[in-house]
């Protein structure tokens, strides 16, 4: 079985289309499909059915998909391994990153790397804690930066945190009845704006309220656009704190400090309530135990782990 056929029957996989399959493996599309066939014909079944929408994976074709990652894997971090015996260390590293991320230590990590070995290639990936987990488990990613509170994590997967993070309730000052804090109770019958059902902090604002309701208004991913709806006064906005704008002052927020001379808040002016209990999660980098002998992922690891990172 030739290993740069398995790239090919990947990238028809992935690209659900033979012709953009060809041009991303820069290969003549009859040339491709030929390979394919052949590897059809290896192995006894159809891989693909091919229809006027593109071409989709048969069953067969779903089982040899994971094999085909490992190979492929394998391949790469046998190159790793010799180009580290050298002080070459090359190579792809691909990180998967959800929202928040540019504020842990990631980014210093990276050039770090970058610096140490500028032959390493760092692409990031954006997406939801869920799917970014779900593609570290696929070795479509090989490290990912998640949150992941409520259910534990697959016992082939580990992890380490880059940051302590908080959910904090944000609204126009004459949005809170109390001069300070917020608690699940005084969010009943207020309109809330918070993240859609795939983000991990949905599962864990959903765990921390228990039997409380509340009526999700606007669901969106974006913290930004939580902050900005909250401002036109259309709820109390559900957020992450590190995605606060720094116009925002959590500082005074629940300290009830004046800042008119009249002693009276600003109506329009954004308040920051912290829960109580607080309602903090971790942001943690996640990688493949049995991944962790990469070269390129073992000087990722070693970067993340320094006291300084």
């Amino acid at each position: 079985m030739d290993i740069r056929v398995l790239g090919y029957f990947l990238a028809v996989g992935e690209e659900q289309s033979f012709s953009a399959a060809a041009v991303r493996c820069r290969v003549a599309q009859p040339s491709l499909s030929r390979q394919i066939a052949g590897l059809e014909r290896e192995l006894g079944e159809r891989l693909f059915v091919r229809g006027r929408d593109g071409a989709a994976l048969t069953e067969a074709g779903e089982t040899l998909v994971p094999y085909a990652r490992a190979a492929l894997s394998a391949i790469e971090h046998a190159h790793d391994a010799f180009a580290e015996r050298t002080g070459l260390l090359t190579g792809t590293l691909r990180i998967g990153v959800v929202n928040g991320t540019a504020n842990t230590r990631i980014p210093a990590c990276a050039a770090a790397l970058h610096r140490a070995h500028p032959g390493v290639r760092i692409t990031m990936v954006e997406g939801t804690s869920r799917t970014l987990i779900e593609s570290v488990r696929a070795r479509e990613l090989d490290l990912a930066v998640a949150v992941n509170e409520v259910a534990p994590l697959p016992e082939e997967l580990d992890s380490i945190t880059v940051m302590m993070d908080e959910v904090v309730a944000v609204a126009v000052s004459s949005g809170f009845p109390h001069a300070s804090g917020v608690s699940w109770p005084d969010l009943a019958g207020r309109p809330i704006i918070s993240y859609t059902h795939e983000s991990a902090l949905a599962e864990l604002i959903d765990a921390a309220r228990a039997d409380h309701q509340i009526d999700l208004m606007c669901a969106t991913n974006d913290p930004l656009l939580h902050v900005a709806m909250a401002r036109q006064g259309a709820g109390i906005a559900l957020t992450a704190a590190s995605m606060l704008p720094a116009a925002v002052d959590s500082a005074s927020a629940d300290s009830g400090e004046d800042d008119r001379p009249d002693g009276r808040r600003d109506p329009d002016e954004l308040d920051v309530r912290h829960f109580n209990p607080p309602l903090m999660f971790h942001k943690r980098l996640i990688w493949r135990r049995d991944a962790a002998s990469s070269p390129s992922i073992r000087a990722f690891l070693n970067q993340v782990s320094k006291p300084d990172a």
